[in-house]
């Protein structure tokens, strides 16, 4: 017998989409194939150079968002400042500090 979608005791499965938002909002989050504990100097390049490339994007990503919730009607403006540009602010900080982690490393390990 299938359990009824109103059942307030049922477990709801979350949709890919809050899936995804629970990921990107984890500040501890790894890429996928990002190990940490590398100790090879061409895997600090390489990711380096793709946190700078995601910052980039994200940031144009977050002057956007920025720009409609500045200008936008304000129904549109109350949704991208409650939901979209705290999560976007939090993903940017999270690839900060991944940015951070692997200039250090890569400073370490070409000391």
């Amino acid at each position: 017998m299938a359990e009824d979608a109103a059942d307030p005791d049922a477990e709801a499965v979350p949709s890919q989409g809050e899936q995804g938002g629970r990921r990107a909002a984890d500040p501890d989050r790894l890429l996928p194939g990002e190990d940490p504990d590398s100790t090879e100097p061409e895997d600090a390049i390489d990711w380096v150079a793709v946190y700078r490339e995601l910052l980039s994007f994200k940031e144009q990503v977050l002057g956007v968002t920025r720009r409609y919730a500045a200008d936008g009607r304000p129904e549109v403006a109350s949704e991208l400042e409650s939901s979209d540009l705290p999560l976007l602010e939090a993903e940017m900080q999270r690839l900060e500090r991944r940015l951070a982690f692997w200039g250090e490393k890569l400073s370490d390990l070409n000391a």
